[in-house]
């Protein structure tokens, strides 16, 4: 180096040595501000700096905990110490893509920061599939979605009823949910809290959802099969090519119907449908054209079929009453509520499941509960036993693609074997 140094001009020399000197300074200045560990130490988090260039930070977690009933973001924040201003920063972008005023109890707040609070990243947990962060580096806040790995895992369960079908598969499954989407599925060929009996049989094949091998809740339920006096029932989720999907029987018919079995999720009947029963209060011999469900006071009441409001007040012994007009003749009718859903007047148009009141004691009534019944062509029928109309098949052309999935699901569904509540327990 001092060799081919000494060839160069003078004024080459002169440039080279004080290139060489201003390097080394350079270095040292550097290695001054950060030390050793600060030139090679890894982080958990790299940002880009003011300069868009990435660096590793450190962060430290200055609390993680609910909200509490009638807690907001900002009151949560306020009581942890954080200025105004910061909590301002931090809920400005997270409210573009959060609805803040639907946060609810239980759901997760947390925050970290870096050492000298140049970095702040705020953290909401929804819930365990749905987390936002607000992102505060120096001066640029940004608030996103954060992506969620799951795993789902296929799972099956059976029972046999002895009592009812909360009892019998609640037990069996790691979330009560999936019983509710097990009676949302068969809403239109089976009420379960009014039809079953003891030794009714039930087995599924389901998907489980798990993240880092942590169980977070019941998927779709991909097959089912209910036995219910000498009577079997299946469903199988199918989804066409066309992208369209839902529940199909063994011939590929929509198991979705154009009128539901029944107006309550969860009920009891109290009194049948009858042409001419003993009235409770009366007592006397009056023709009931309906069937009373009995329920806790507030339970929704929904539509049973997509319609038309007709009528919605007061109407003598049934006191609040709501009239739906439905295609093809048919009239549903509500009675008892205690008050009508927002909205519900005479002329507007509603969907089959919308809530549209709930149950009350309003007319004449030994105790809450909602009376229902159906019209058709101006005569009233059993609501328990009409036959409603069918949606629409497997199109002809995915036919045999259906069949080819139904087989295999019901190959596994027969692989299950059924079991006894109490056996098992």
């Amino acid at each position: 180096m001092h060799r081919f140094i000494k060839r160069l001009p003078i004024v080459a020399q002169f440039l080279v040595i004080v290139g060489f000197l201003f390097t080394l300074a350079l270095v040292q200045n550097l290695f001054d501000r950060t030390g050793l560990e600060g030139l090679f130490a890894s982080s958990s988090q790299k940002v880009p700096n003011q300069d868009n260039q990435v660096k590793a930070i450190s962060l430290a977690c200055l609390f993680s905990e609910e909200l509490k009933p009638n807690q907001t973001l900002e009151t949560l924040l306020s009581a942890k110490g954080l200025p105004r201003e910061l909590i301002t920063r931090l809920s400005e972008p997270l409210r573009k893509i959060v609805n803040l005023r639907k946060l609810k109890p239980g759901e997760l707040l947390s925050l970290w920061s870096s050492p000298d609070s140049n970095y702040v990243l705020l953290e909401y947990e929804k819930s365990p599939t749905e987390i936002y962060q607000v992102a505060k580096n120096h001066e640029d806040v940004n608030a996103y979605p954060v992506p969620v790995y799951l795993d789902k895992r296929i799972a099956t369960s059976s029972a046999v009823i002895e009592n009812s079908l909360w009892e019998a598969l609640v037990d069996q499954v790691k979330s009560p949910e999936l019983v509710v989407k097990l009676a949302d599925i068969f809403a239109w060929e089976i009420d379960f809290l009014t039809e079953t009996r003891p030794g009714d049989k039930l087995r599924l094949v389901y998907e489980e959802v798990y993240k880092d091998n942590q169980f977070i809740e019941s998927g779709e339920i991909l097959a089912a099969e209910v036995q219910m006096s000498g009577q079997v029932y299946h469903a199988y989720l199918y989804e066409d090519p066309g992208g369209h999907r839902g529940y199909y029987n063994d011939q590929g018919k929509s198991l979705r119907k154009t009128f539901l079995k029944s107006p309550l999720n969860f009920r009891r009947i109290s009194s049948g449908f009858s042409y001419s029963r003993r009235h409770p209060l009366f007592h006397s011999n009056r023709p009931h054209y309906g069937v009373d469900y009995a329920a806790p006071i507030g339970s929704p009441v929904i539509a049973t079929a997509d319609g038309v409001v007709r009528y919605a007040g007061w109407k003598g012994g049934l006191g609040k009453y709501i009239e739906v007009r439905h295609s093809n003749g048919w009239v549903t009718g509500y009675g008892h509520l205690s008050r009508f859903a927002p909205g519900i007047i005479p002329g507007r148009r509603i969907e089959q499941q919308q809530v549209i009141g709930y149950v009350g004691t309003t007319g004449w009534t030994t105790g809450p509960h909602l009376h229902y019944q159906v019209e058709i062509s101006g005569r009233y029928v059993n609501p328990l036993k009409m036959q409603a109309p069918a949606g629409s098949p497997v199109k002809s052309e995915y036919l045999a693609d259906f069949l080819r999935q139904k087989d295999k699901l019901l190959g596994d569904l027969n692989s299950v074997n059924f079991i006894l509540a109490s056996a098992k327990n």
